[in-house]
């Protein structure tokens, strides 16, 4: 939704992005990243652990959702 506003590689030809991206390791196109092998860790499947909740995949998940709003906030 918001890969048009803070597409920083826009405008820059495909060597250079490749540069700056061999530079800057920890930086993945979106379009690389398995979602589905990124979240495999945080299913619980209720059958198998009853009523009990993984607490602390709940508490990484609420983790990662405010520091992707902090990052959309100080993009805008």
């Amino acid at each position: 939704m918001y890969a048009e506003i803070i597409n920083m590689l826009e405008g820059l030809v495909e060597e250079e992005v490749d540069q700056y991206l061999d530079e800057h390791p920890k930086i993945v196109p979106l379009f690389e990243v398995d979602v589905a092998e990124a979240v495999t860790s945080y299913i619980v499947h209720l059958e198998e652990v009853g009523d009990e909740l993984d607490w602390e995949a709940i508490r990484e998940l609420q983790q990662a959702q405010e520091s992707l709003e902090r990052e959309m906030a100080v993009s805008q």
